[in-house]
């Protein structure tokens, strides 16, 4: 899905959380605590402070986990592109194979053939994982 229609989706769900549950929670406590503080000078009790609903914090909060999961959707759907066209060459090059025919290597990107490509130097890229940090 587009990360923006994620981000506003996640931003109608804080609203809603919002309004439909930390605020009815807040009066709640609104009252007890008044109640605290109405009888505070014979139960020696003070009263606590409410945590108020906060619509905007929860509205943009919901639209990054919105924009985020958006994002993550988009990459899934890309990689998976990527895996089916990688599919179909693999099934090309297994039936030139079979009709006798030498298939073409598979294409890699640049950045898979070379140890560079994974952050390494090309002494780490062949030495033993367990020397891998020193």
């Amino acid at each position: 899905m587009d990360p923006l229609t994620m981000a506003g989706i996640g931003a109608g769900v804080g609203l809603l959380k919002s309004e439909f549950v930390d605020r009815p929670r807040a009066d709640r406590e609104r009252r007890r605590e008044g109640q605290i503080a109405q009888w505070s000078p014979w139960t020696g009790m003070q009263p606590n402070r409410v945590s108020e609903a906060d619509p905007m914090g929860l509205m943009m909060q919901g639209g990054m986990t919105g924009a985020m999961l958006g994002q993550g959707m988009a990459r899934t759907d890309k990689m998976n592109e990527m895996m089916d066209v990688q599919k179909e060459l693999l099934k090309a090059q297994t039936a030139q194979t079979a009709a006798g025919n030498v298939a073409a290597p598979m294409p890699m990107s640049p950045m898979m053939m070379s140890p560079q490509g994974y952050g390494m130097s090309p002494n780490q890229a062949q030495s033993p994982w367990w020397t891998m940090g020193k």
